[in-house]
């Protein structure tokens, strides 16, 4: 390099003119000085010039000294601004981490990336701070960096306590995408690396430090500015290796839920396989030894055995996979139901299932928050896959069909029992999860796969239900030709029958009319020795087809005999009749009978699960709350409508309008009508409470009081 270039470069950071004439002046004087020498022993012109610029030093370094020395424009007000964002960053982050993401097992990748984004923060700044030789900033980079030592032993000492003392079980996470909690004793390695790479913090620092006091007492050496510059370089490299580790573990979370999920959705749908393949537990047995189950990993499949020797069940746990697996070996003619996973399933199977399998998601306890953690957050169905599953519900389908759609839903728990021959049907429960926070809500979809010679029956059942349709005045003689069936008349005659009807008290008044309509109930239509079916008064509304072996209680349908398959059905055969009233406080509600109800969006519901919409699209469900009172009398239901952002209404408060949408009247304008019903505004528009609106399969207003029973 000449000498024009030298100083032009070792003067390119002083900024005042008539300084940098100066400098340059004084520059080109010590060069000259420098070159005379080297000629006087011996140098040719060329050779001494470039000796004496050699000599020099550094041009880069001189430059960004003299720009010190001759900007003095420095003020620590930005550089107090940028340590208080840096301190800031900290806290909020770990607020953040300790609100979403600690106690979040296959989180941990974000943890870490955390610990690896802060170092990358700290060893920029280590760089600049190397790189621009003032106090504050030392002073600056100082205490963020002890913050950021704070900051990394919290986070490294959440993720041991995840790991369970156990650093193989995070290299488990972290490499395979596994979830292993195996415990170890408590150990100082984590303490080891937290002092390592706090030393490794205070070392730039340190040289920062020493090469300032030099500087400003004038006792730097080259050596010292040298070990500045490889301090200030190094800062910048391990940078961006920690900005290489950041990007390494953000990009493993999103990794390790993508194959914990697949391995949980490829394993829920060969269940649904397995569970259709083998219809005895010899057979399931035989599919899982023969290795056709693969997502079973046969070192974590626990067998259970009956007396040692017969194989009772199997237990297999892994990962987000949970399946328990019971053989039966007696029978029972009875349902007795129990709350097992979190779902209502049979615990005594009558022998016409050989076995139960239960599968489910596992590991909930290593996520805070369970089903609302991050990671577990995709677990849970959204509204608009409950409605495609409600849409799908309300038809018949095939076994092949119900596998293939439910399939594609993945729930949170699958009851199975297939049924053993073809005799017997399969019967399918799904639970989904929806909500979330306290405002979850459970949603268990149960299908029945029934036998060939049933589906005869109710393809007979729907050829008597039309031909009654088509024929609704005809007499009973006639009805029995009609549809070709034996009609059997009742012991009682109707004079006898209306005697009986006729002694009872001025009470019955009312109800004496109904009472004689309902004697044509009597008679049976013989269909098959096992079957028949009743009608009742002219024109015929409903035909009720009964197995004989069904009896009735209060409370429930016993089954008292599975030898055939025995129901007891009720088809309308009027528009009208199709609705069914249902009355329960706070609930008038008018549905399909023996279905549901329709919502505003045309689709049958449960009529707790009923969505109700604003007409803006804003979607609201039916919260209940057990509220206690404080005056000993026990606890009351509360109701109230909820929106997805958890904003809560009082029921009492929720109306629908005229057009079939929600309206919330938060400030109590409406006034009821006198029939109780009807509210009504100041403009004259009418509504009725939520609770009490009902829907037809077009989103129009079923009126309540036109279908009461």
């Amino acid at each position: 390099m000449n000498k024009e270039d030298y100083i032009k470069g070792a003067t390119s950071k002083i900024f005042n003119h008539s300084h940098k004439k100066a400098v340059q002046t004084e520059l080109a004087d010590h060069i000259l000085n420098a070159q005379g020498f080297n000629e006087e022993i011996g140098y040719e012109a060329e050779a001494a010039e470039n000796l004496a610029v050699e000599r020099m030093g550094d041009y880069e370094e001189i430059a960004e000294n003299l720009g010190t020395l001759h900007n003095d424009f420095y003020t620590p007000i930005g550089d107090i601004i940028a340590f208080i964002i840096w301190l800031a960053g900290l806290i909020g982050t770990y607020y953040l981490l300790n609100k979403y993401i600690f106690g979040d097992f296959c989180a941990m990748p974000i943890t870490l990336a955390a610990i690896c984004l802060s170092c990358v923060v700290f060893f920029i700044s280590a760089g600049f701070m190397l790189k621009r030789n003032r106090l504050p900033v030392i002073i600056g980079n100082f205490l963020c960096g002890g913050a950021t030592s704070v900051f990394i032993y919290f986070l490294l000492k959440n993720i041991i306590a995840q790991v369970y003392n156990n650093i193989h079980n995070l290299y488990e996470l972290i490499v395979n995408s596994n979830i292993a909690t195996v415990t170890a004793l408590p150990n100082k390695k984590a303490a080891i690396a937290l002092i390592v790479l706090s030393l490794f913090i205070l070392l730039p620092i340190s040289v920062s430090l020493i090469y300032y006091v030099k500087y400003h007492t004038n006792n730097n050496t080259l050596f010292d500015n040298h070990i500045k510059r490889f301090f200030k370089n190094l800062s910048f490299v391990v940078s961006i290796a920690f900005i290489v580790c950041t990007v390494f573990f953000g990009y493993k979370f999103f990794t390790i839920q993508n194959d914990l999920y697949n391995e949980y959705k490829n394993a829920y749908q060969d269940t649904l396989n397995m569970c259709r393949e083998c219809k005895t537990f010899d057979e399931l047995s035989d599919y899982i030894s023969s290795g056709k189950a693969g997502f079973i990993d046969e070192d974590k499949l626990f067998v259970s055995k009956k007396n040692n020797e017969t194989i009772n069940g199997y237990r297999y746990k892994n990962n987000l996979i949970e399946i328990n697996i019971e053989r039966k070996f007696e029978s029972s003619e009875d349902y007795d139901y129990q709350f097992l996973y979190g779902s209502m399933v049979p615990s005594n199977m009558p022998n016409e299932y050989e076995y139960q399998f239960i599968f489910s998601l596992a590991n909930q306890e290593l996520f805070n928050g369970s089903l609302d953690s991050l990671s577990l957050r995709k677990y849970k169905v959204n509204d608009n896959e409950l409605d495609e599953i409600a849409l799908f519900d309300m038809k018949e389908h095939s076994l092949d069909d119900n596998i293939e759609f439910y399939s594609a839903h993945i729930p949170t728990i699958l009851a199975a029992f297939p049924a053993k021959s073809s005799n017997n049907y399969d019967t399918y429960q799904f639970t989904y999860i929806s909500g979330k926070g306290k405002y979850k809500y459970t949603d268990v979809i149960k299908i029945i796969n029934y036998p060939e010679y049933f589906k005869e029956i109710k393809k007979r059942q729907l050829e008597i239900s039309e031909i009654i349709k088509n024929n609704p005045n005809s007499s009973f003689e006639e009805i029995a030709k009609l549809t070709n069936t034996t009609l059997v008349k009742p012991d009682v005659s109707f004079e006898d029958y209306s005697m009986a009807v006729g002694v009872l008290g001025s009470f019955f008044d009312d109800y004496k009319q109904e009472i004689l309509d309902e004697y044509y109930s009597l008679y049976e239509f013989r269909v098959t020795d096992d079957l028949y079916f009743t009608l009742t008064s002219k024109p015929y509304e409903y035909v009720n087809f009964v197995s004989p072996d069904v009896t009735f209680s209060l409370s429930e349908l016993k089954i008292t005999s599975i030898d055939k398959l025995k129901y007891f059905s009720i088809i309308p055969l009027t528009e009208n009749a199709k609705y069914i009233s249902f009355d329960s406080e706070p609930f008038k509600k008018v549905g399909l009978y023996g279905k549901g109800y329709y919502a505003k969006n045309g689709l049958v519901y449960d009529y707790t699960r009923i969505p109700y919409f604003e007409e803006n699209g804003t979607r609201y469900k039916l919260y209940m709350i057990d509220v206690d009172p404080g005056d000993m009398s026990g606890y009351i239901k509360t109701y109230y409508l909820v929106n997805e952002k958890s904003e809560l209404y009082k029921a009492d408060d929720c109306f629908i309008d005229s057009n079939g949408y929600l309206f919330i009247d938060t400030y109590h304008r409406l006034k009821v009508q006198d029939d109780g019903l009807i509210y009504s505004d100041s403009n004259g528009n009418t509504y009725t409470k939520a609770l009490e609106t009902s829907w037809d399969e077009n989103g129009n207003i079923l009126p309540f009081d036109e279908y009461l029973d």
